[in-house]
This record gives structure tokens, sequence and C-alpha cells, in this order.
């Protein structure tokens, strides 16, 4: 399996090249760990990408935080 998704996964995501999403949600993307510490470890990438939660809106914060 090529890595390269690894390096932009964002753009990944876009080009539907990053084989680690498992749906687009209302926040943003689940995506499986690519390190799995336990089976099954799953992350949420916020979507649009921010660098921290608090540069959500309260909104998106909101969104994000309830699911």
């Amino acid at each position: 399996m090529n890595d390269d998704w690894k390096k932009d996964r964002f753009g990944a995501i876009e080009r539907n090249e990053n084989p680690m999403v498992l749906t687009k949600m209302k926040s943003g993307y689940a995506v499986i760990g690519d390190t799995q510490f336990l089976p099954g470890y799953c992350v949420l990438f916020a979507y649009p990408k921010v660098g921290s939660l608090e540069d959500l809106s309260l909104e998106a914060k909101t969104d994000f935080c309830e699911i």
C-alpha cells in the first residue's frame, strides 16, 4: 500500500485517496487510526480543518463534541 496520502491527509480525503476514511460526518471525517493501540481505534478530523478545537466556532465546536 502506498503511504503518500499520509503526507497530506486532508488533501487525500478530498481526492478520495485516504484509505482510512470511514465516513463523512456533520463535523468532519471519521477515520481509522493509523496505529491501532486498541482494536478499532478511530479519530474524528474536524472539517473544515483547524489547528485546535478552540479555533472552531461555537456551533462547529458543539457539533464536533456532540457525536
